[in-house]
């Protein structure tokens, strides 16, 4: 519903004067709507990613975590042999394999699914890289010990495992936002 020429000057009076050629030209005021709502939703920009922006981020983000421990894992080792650095790359080629497996399909739907109520943000993804973490971690527990963990909750508690489940979460968030510009 168009409000009346009185109503819409006195609107316009509040707002800069770029904002009322916007508004004289293609917008209309509903009855719920009020001028300082409309400020607001102006003025935050909405940002819509692209699918291939996200699985791009989402194959991206493991890489400098895995490069990490694979160097300090050379280095508290002293192994420098071009024979254990291949060993070393190799398993932690494994491991990005392993992540590629389980974790990247279910962090695009959760993602695709967050970026279509443009929620995704970096609470989001920190809270779903957590969640997502968990089956990984139990995995490859369950890998190094041959048995599940009867506690496997108290993953969580130890400061170390939310730093590694954090810090890929945030390394997607990061190339996900530079991808985006």
């Amino acid at each position: 519903m168009a409000l009346g020429n009185d109503t819409t000057n006195v609107i316009f009076k509040h707002l800069r004067h770029n904002e009322c050629h916007f508004l004289k030209n293609e917008f209309r005021f509903e009855r719920c709507y009020s001028v300082n709502t409309y400020r607001i939703n102006k003025r935050i920009k909405f940002v819509q990613y692209t699918k291939e922006e996200i699985v791009k981020a989402l194959l991206l983000a493991p890489l400098p975590l895995l490069f990490f421990t694979a160097l300090l894992f050379m280095i508290m080792n002293h192994e420098y042999s071009l024979y254990s650095i291949f060993v070393v790359f190799a398993g932690h080629g494994l491991v990005y394999l392993a992540y590629c497996i389980l974790t990247v399909p279910f962090s695009f739907m959760i993602s695709v699914l967050l970026n279509r109520y443009r929620i995704l943000n970096l609470l989001t993804v920190c809270m779903s890289s957590l969640i997502i973490a968990m089956p990984f971690f139990i995995v490859f527990g369950w890998s190094h010990t041959g048995e599940l963990s009867k506690e496997w909750w108290k993953m969580y508690t130890d400061i170390p495992t939310i730093l590694l489940a954090l810090f890929p979460g945030l390394c997607y968030w990061l190339f996900l936002i530079k991808l985006k510009v």
